[in-house]
């Protein structure tokens, strides 16, 4: 063969190459639903890709264009993978309730068995998912977290400490620096029953390896997209990697035996999970604790993290609704005998609640709900079928700063979850940790958590904007989960 032959060969492969690739990006259209028109190779990600926004910001972006298409629902693609985005509320409502067993996968989320972190709840489906799920309910019920309670409050007192410590020598506070040890110290002493002070010694291994897992470049995940993972794992890739997995599989062990050997008892999840490992009935096995705990821990650590972080942020911007928040917190204190704040008391944090919410609304720490059509779907009323194996998400952030549920969006307002505004908002306009079946495990936890650090950081202290920090929030494009892109450098100032 000549090298002019060669060369028209090559010519037409890369020809034929690129017909498929445009062929595959008109799934959609071919199905009759509309689509948001993708890029070569990036699909609908391009920027999110490159680094230039977060992927949630993609998604926001083909929810306002599906609706200004004035339908509801359509198609979008995460490079050659075709995404389905529902933005009408009865189809979501119908998805998540009604119609649940069409969607019981969560779709994005791996899960191979030689991959031991993968194996957990959030990666289960049908009847596996179902039946662990009522094994790990019972240690997130009221009666448990009260009895853990004890654990978060010291971990408060930690952080009051800590604040407290800024204010005499006259330092500023970085939020997120200290938000993501408190963090740390939540996830650890409660999943991994491990008593450490991140606050006190930031630069730990813990702290290391929890940052650590939630930091992404796009090329591995384009590699995750283009091959089969029986290939990934056989050539040694692993969805955290290998060091990270033994690191968490490992203080599980540790644990475990010196909790079995000392007779130790520690009123924590942890704790929980071992009953079920050490039942006969239960077939619990230490892979599927490593792998449930692990889940836990990092399901929690940025929710807790940077939803306070965001939250300090506002109340700094708001001095008014912080004035409300302090004074709400500091009449529960006057009920309280011995000056500790109690699991009951938390509860009469109404206005404070509202905060949080308007926190969860405008700065979706999970800005989609993702799922995978596990058999044909007819949407109702329609002649139209999402196919079995087809992924979706439910656009949570596009849906919380949409103008139609929710007027001036970008406008920090907790009084939008008073209870006449909560009444009046139509069903699935606010989903912080989704609904249905499927609704996280661990939102009591994660709210309890953030309410202690609230009460600690403005019962006795005014914060305030530093002067370095931005006066416009962004977001780093490179995570799992909504995240501040900015400093955040509060003044502190005590009061009596």
């Amino acid at each position: 063969m000549t090298t002019f032959s060669l060369i028209i060969l090559l010519l037409f492969c890369m020809n034929l190459f690129y017909w498929f690739l445009r062929w595959k990006h008109r799934y959609w259209q071919r199905r009759g639903i509309f689509q948001v028109e993708p890029d070569f190779l990036f699909g609908n990600f391009k920027r999110a890709f490159l680094g230039k926004v977060t992927s949630c910001q993609e998604i926001k972006d083909a929810y306002n264009r599906i609706k200004k298409a004035n339908v509801t629902h359509g198609g979008m693609y995460y490079t050659y993978t075709p995404v389905w985005i529902p933005t009408d509320l009865t189809i979501i409502k119908n998805i998540l309730y009604q119609d649940f067993n069409f969607f019981t996968s969560h779709g994005f989320f791996y899960k191979h068995k030689n991959d031991i972190l993968t194996n957990h709840l959030f990666s289960m489906e049908n009847g596996e998912w179902r039946t662990l799920r009522a094994k790990l309910s019972p240690a997130f019920s009221s009666g448990k977290l009260k009895l853990m309670f004890y654990v978060l409050r010291q971990i408060g007192d930690n952080l009051e400490k800590k604040v407290e410590e800024l204010w005499i020598n006259h330092e500023t506070l970085d939020v997120n620096e200290i938000n993501e040890c408190f963090s740390n110290d939540v996830v650890f002493n409660c999943f991994y029953g491990l008593n450490i002070n991140t606050i006190e010694d930031p630069k730990n291994e813990f702290r290391k390896y929890g940052v650590k897992i939630f930091h992404r470049h796009f090329l591995v995940d384009l590699m995750e997209q283009c091959f089969n993972w029986n290939f990934l794992n056989f050539c040694g890739h692993s969805i955290v990697g290998r060091d990270t997995t033994k690191f968490f599989v490992d203080i599980v062990r540790h644990v475990i035996d010196k909790r079995t050997k000392n007779n130790i008892i520690r009123h924590d999840i942890f704790n929980q999970l071992l009953k079920l490992y050490n039942s006969k009935e239960a077939e619990f096995t230490l892979n599927d604790f490593a792998a449930n705990v692990f889940l836990m821990a990092i399901a929690g650590f940025d929710t807790i993290s940077a939803t306070i972080s965001f939250l300090l942020y506002e109340v700094a911007r708001n001095q008014d609704v912080q004035s409300k928040m302090r004074d709400e917190i500091r009449m529960i204190y006057k009920n309280i005998i011995d000056n500790r704040i109690t699991y009951d008391g938390l509860q009469e944090m109404k206005y404070c609640e509202m905060v949080i919410n308007e926190v969860f609304r405008l700065h979706s720490v999970a800005t989609e709900i993702p799922r995978q059509c596990t058999q044909d779907y007819k949407i109702p009323e329609t002649n139209m079928v999402i196919e079995k194996g087809t992924l979706l998400f439910i656009p949570s952030w596009a849906i919380h700063t949409d103008p139609d549920y929710y007027p001036n969006p970008n406008q920090f307002d907790p009084e939008r979850f008073n209870e006449e505004n909560k009444r009046n908002r139509p069903d699935m306009t606010f989903l912080p940790f989704s609904e249905g079946p499927r609704i996280c495990i661990g939102s009591r936890f994660a709210q309890i958590a953030i309410k202690i650090a609230i009460i600690k950081y403005l019962k006795n202290f005014k914060l305030e904007l530093n002067e370095k920090t931005p006066r416009e929030m962004t977001y780093k494009s490179n995570t799992i989960t909504m995240v501040p892109n900015i400093p955040i450098i509060l003044d502190i100032s005590k009061i009596d």
